[in-house]
């Protein structure tokens, strides 16, 4: 793994008003590395996950995307084009089809070739068993597939990091695997992935390394194997107990 991580934070704040919602957030993602983040309601995690590209902008601390701090007058529109983002609730433009959802980004944003776009597109959509939906519209989907489209969306950018909001959580059960299988074969690939989310059997066999957040702070943070089935710290267990 290369000496400086792709993405990292350092003394990470976050406040909405009164409340302190991140409190001194640190830690390091490295290239190709899949870290899962979880924890339960309200502790940061979304928020933490949407400060890496700065959909919400920090109160204090610094954002480092390969070594070089993020700052929003200057090279945040650069750097947000490597950072892709798939959202808890799809958040697909419903009047454009799913080929023009794919599309619209690489065009607009990397300049890239409508033809080159479209085929790029296809391709995507077979990554994640939609091909045959080119032409669909998002409410002729179900939840299942608009994730995937959102997916395949996100890589469209070639983004060199995928953060994950909760990406099944809008899902129905029998939804949920459909979208977890594209993600593992994404982890497969070597894809940096960073993932909030209440599913542990996902965070248990692709994450590398699982954080546990606990009002605004990493209470404990190791393999999915030793933080499962070890877990050092008693909040962590305590939380564990109720989910496992």
């Amino acid at each position: 793994m290369p000496n400086t991580p792709i993405l990292s934070v350092q003394n990470l704040f976050k406040s909405f008003g009164d409340l302190t919602v991140l409190q001194g957030v640190s830690l390091e993602i490295n290239q190709g590395e899949v870290v899962v983040i979880i924890g339960p309601s309200g502790s940061g995690k979304s928020t933490l996950l949407r400060c890496l590209n700065y959909l919400e902008e920090p109160s204090g601390g610094t954002v480092y995307f390969q070594g070089n701090p993020i700052r929003p007058r200057q090279n945040l529109r650069r750097i947000r084009q490597e950072i892709g983002m798939v959202f808890q609730n799809f958040n697909l433009f419903p009047h454009l089809s799913v080929l023009k959802n794919i599309t619209l980004a690489p065009c607009l944003v990397r300049k890239t070739a409508p033809e080159a776009s479209r085929e790029q597109a296809l391709e995507l959509l077979g990554k994640v068993g939609l091909e045959e939906k080119a032409s669909s519209y998002p409410t002729e989907l179900s939840g299942g597939q608009q994730q995937r489209v959102a997916i395949a969306r996100a890589l469209a950018m070639n983004p060199q990091v995928l953060l994950f909001d909760e990406p099944t959580s809008a899902l129905d059960p029998e939804m949920i695997s459909e979208v977890l299988d594209v993600m593992k074969a994404l982890a497969l690939e070597g894809q940096t992935m960073v993932v909030v989310t209440h599913e542990m059997v996902f965070a248990r066999e692709v994450g590398q390394r699982v954080l546990f957040i606990d009002e605004g702070v990493i209470v404990e943070e190791n393999s999915p194997g030793q933080l499962f089935q070890n877990p050092k710290k008693a909040r962590t267990k305590k939380f564990l107990s109720k989910i496992l």
